[in-house]
């Protein structure tokens, strides 16, 4: 059983490392400022995904807690969002049965190609007509198919192992509810950075554990 001394010298080190977190962030905003975009844009994404990481590691996957961290705790509905396109080419169908990829394709073949939707329009619009166990691994793979996703890939992925990622990530065509979806830039990721780290810091001295794990 930890001390009073021993639980009031971990809250300090947690507030102290959050403290540091913050800091961190506001470097990528001098980057970004002094033309250093690329750096920003990557730190600000590592920075997402590792509070994932600390969040939840029970998945072993960055990629799947970047896009989680940032639907759950980054405060922009649009992240959130489904895209069409995506359902169609990311889903792992090698880990499910012929017959639930057959169901899932034809499923969303009726849905319109450009119009994002949100979890619960999709499974709204979907209906009660596909197997149980199809519906199970949708549920488990849906990360895939977000604009978080979208970021993950174009934006994350790039900046670390090419020679950068592009100043934002448009959707041309595809709105939502009637409107063009907004870029996801620079800005997007760092404001939502922010309210993660809140999460994670709030969570982490309401228990007096890091993350809320240990």
């Amino acid at each position: 059983m930890p001390s009073p001394e021993d639980l009031a010298a971990k809250k300090g080190f947690i507030e102290a490392f959050f403290e540091d977190l913050r800091q961190k962030a506001a470097l990528t905003d001098r980057l970004f400022a002094e033309h250093h975009e690329d750096e920003a844009r990557l730190l600000v994404c590592c920075y997402i995904e590792a509070l994932g990481n600390g969040l939840d590691a029970s998945t072993g996957n960055g990629a799947r807690n970047f896009v989680t961290v940032l639907v759950e705790h980054g405060g922009d509905p649009v992240l959130a969002l489904i895209h069409p396109k995506l359902l169609q080419t990311s889903l792992p169908y090698k880990s499910t049965t012929p017959a639930n990829k057959a169901a899932l394709e034809g499923a969303f073949a009726k849905l319109p190609p450009n119009q994002a939707l949100s979890e619960a329009d999709l499974f709204a619009t979907l209906g009660s007509g596909l197997p149980s166990d199809a519906l199970a691994f949708l549920k488990r793979e849906l990360w895939r198919a977000r604009i978080a996703a979208v970021a993950y890939s174009n934006i994350r992925s790039l900046g670390a192992h090419w020679f950068g990622s592009p100043g934002s990530v448009s959707f041309s065509q595809t709105t939502y509810q009637g409107k063009p979806l907004p870029e996801i830039e620079f800005s997007t990721l760092r404001v939502a950075l922010d309210r993660v780290v809140a999460h994670a810091e709030a969570l982490s001295l309401s228990t007096n554990k890091w993350f809320g794990r240990f």
